[in-house]
């Protein structure tokens, strides 16, 4: 008896700021080791590395040194791939062709996740599934939210997908922008009625 009382109770302050997490976009002005080292200190966990910018080769630099900073700070980070979408800028040939040299990317630094831009239904989900197998990837694949299809499906793409992103810029495109935080607040709702992780992203 004595034993269970002394045990402490964490506040549930404590307990929702530890299942919250950090997610920082790595780019040009982060990319010295010290300013790594230093968004580690004060709380980053995830780092994206959006593939849509850069070279891969500036990426898998970059990767490799976050790993390095954490690995100094002896702070457990995250790698988030984000892969270019369907978006209508971008031809299918040129997609596949850019999405399959960043999986290629993410099964080189074993990435934890990667997120799928313009995702409209479950069959982009599994498409990336499939293409992610071919790379023995264990990565979580996170769907983002940013077009009107997504919304309107977004039940059967949270039935395949590991989480979701909350991508409200674009999604302010596709929707009326006053729109946007109803839309949020709902998705933020079933990810967590589903155990399923959420990130609000700008």
């Amino acid at each position: 008896m004595t034993k269970l009382l002394s045990v402490q109770i964490r506040p549930l302050a404590q307990i929702i700021m530890a299942l919250t997490k950090i997610v920082i976009t790595v780019g040009p002005a982060v990319e010295e080791r010290e300013t790594l080292r230093s968004l580690i200190k004060t709380g980053a966990s995830i780092f994206r590395f959006n593939l849509k910018y850069n070279t891969h080769r500036w990426h898998s630099a970059l990767i490799q040194k976050t790993k390095e900073a954490a690995r100094i700070t002896r702070q457990p980070v995250a790698i988030l791939l984000d892969l270019p979408g369907a978006d209508r800028k971008i031809s299918l040939s040129t997609l596949l062709a850019e999405n399959l040299k960043g999986l290629s990317l993410a099964a080189k630094h074993n990435a934890d996740f990667l997120a799928i831009s313009f995702v409209r239904n479950r069959k982009d989900i599994e498409f990336f599934k499939k293409q992610a197998k071919k790379f023995s990837l264990s990565a979580k694949i996170l769907a983002k939210i940013e077009t009107r299809q997504a919304l309107e499906n977004f039940e059967e793409i949270l039935d395949v997908t590991a989480g979701i992103m909350i991508a409200r810029g674009d999604l302010g495109k596709e929707i009326p922008f006053e729109e946007v935080p109803y839309y949020q607040k709902k998705i933020i709702r079933r990810c967590v009625e589903r155990g399923k992780p959420v990130i609000t992203a700008t």
